[in-house]
């Protein structure tokens, strides 16, 4: 049946996108760095999207926080007596 042979493999990929992803969030270098060495064109492809897709996603929050804080209206610092 050729759903027992592609589900497996088809598993594995999603599976191993996913840890990807996860690994992304704390190390994007490394992630990539195993994302291009997997092997097949198109799993590598796949991979590497996966690792661009989180990267990509967390620069989007670091923007939204960093306009969020440009946004604040500044308060004047307490200065210590010294």
């Amino acid at each position: 049946m050729l759903a027992e042979k592609t589900a497996p493999d088809e598993f594995r990929t999603r599976f191993r996108n996913a840890l990807l992803e996860r690994w992304a969030e704390s190390d994007v270098h490394a992630a990539m760095a195993y994302a291009e060495k997997v092997t097949g064109a198109q799993r590598r492809q796949e991979a590497v999207i996966a690792v661009l897709g989180k990267w990509w996603t967390r620069m989007g929050e670091r923007r939204g926080m960093g306009e969020a804080i440009a946004r604040r209206p500044l308060r004047p610092t307490r200065r210590s007596k010294q």
